[in-house]
């Protein structure tokens, strides 16, 4: 399915919800963990005070959210759950995602997105930094004026700036995954870096590993005695 199939279908899906429901705002400058459904919009905000406070938002595994908007200086978490349409930040942001379902991330307006994990088939970087170290990414990833820097190794081009404006960039994640992504370069000012950064060892790796090594130094004992 083409990137604008997918942007029409969540749209339609978007406007169908939200109509039938409230939205929420959060703009306490506090810490709030969601954990259910949020029927509609959810917006999150700092308390716009001299100086602000930054409000943060957990998203918990059993939440449900069709539309978050994040802006002025939040901290948004994903742990899990679903976003059904898009996240969007805007305005110095920070948005860490670990897991989740989110279609679409889009970032504008100097933010920083960190993404370890997750569903997000499309991100769209208008401006400002993101960190890909691991998560499922299969759909498009455009760049327009942000740094988007993508952290494993096995990349189908060579570490450093991707030169190419368009193409597919294929390799694993520094989290374990398998990327294969079509990308755009929209702008002489957009980036993707491509960082070597050996693979996490699998925690069962871990833990065969150390039974090896335990294995190995009762030997040696053994000879030794």
């Amino acid at each position: 399915m083409s990137r604008n199939a997918l942007v029409l279908i969540m749209v339609v899906v978007c406007l169908g919800a939200s109509s039938a429901y409230a939205d929420l705002t959060l703009d306490d400058g506090g810490t709030h963990d969601i954990a259910g459904p949020v029927s509609g919009h959810l917006y999150v905000y700092d308390n716009v005070a001299p100086p602000p406070t930054i409000t943060t938002v957990n998203v918990l595994m059993s939440a449900d959210i069709d539309v978050l908007y994040a802006k002025r200086n939040i901290i948004v978490n994903v742990h899990g759950g679903f976003i059904n349409c898009t996240l969007f930040a805007h305005d110095h942001s920070t948005v860490n995602i670990y897991g989740g379902s989110i279609p679409i991330i889009q970032s504008d307006g100097l933010n920083l997105v960190n993404i370890y994990g997750g569903w997000t088939p499309s991100l769209d970087f208008i401006d400002g930094t993101a960190n890909i170290y691991g998560g499922s990414i299969s759909g498009d990833l455009q760049a327009y004026e942000g740094i988007v820097n993508v952290y494993g190794v096995g990349f189908n081009y060579p570490y450093g700036p991707i030169t190419d404006v368009s193409g597919t960039l294929t390799g694993t994640l520094y989290m374990g995954d398998s990327l294969s992504v079509h990308f755009d370069i929209l702008s002489s000012l957009g980036t993707i870096n491509l960082i070597e950064r050996a693979v996490v060892p699998a925690p069962g790796a871990l833990v065969l590993g150390a039974i090896g090594l335990s294995c190995a130094g009762w030997r040696l004992r053994r000879r030794s005695s």
